[in-house]
């Protein structure tokens, strides 16, 4: 079974050296990967810890656009 899907291995193995040779490429494609990743379970408790224990107001942060 190990070997049964092997080849798909090398193939996508080859498309990830491919990007790391890239640079730039595989600095957005990691920057993005971690963007995208959504929230954890860390940042809902310390939001719980903020409302419920230590009392404190959510501070608004401002995203940068690409032209920014």
């Amino acid at each position: 079974m190990v070997l049964a899907d092997y080849q798909s291995y090398v193939d996508c193995q080859a498309r990830v050296s491919r990007a790391y040779r890239g640079g730039q490429t595989w600095t957005a494609m990691s920057i993005l990967n971690t963007a995208r990743s959504g929230s954890f379970s860390s940042d809902r408790t310390i939001r719980e810890y903020a409302q419920s224990i230590w009392h404190v107001p959510s501070v608004p942060i401002k995203l940068l656009s690409q032209r920014d």
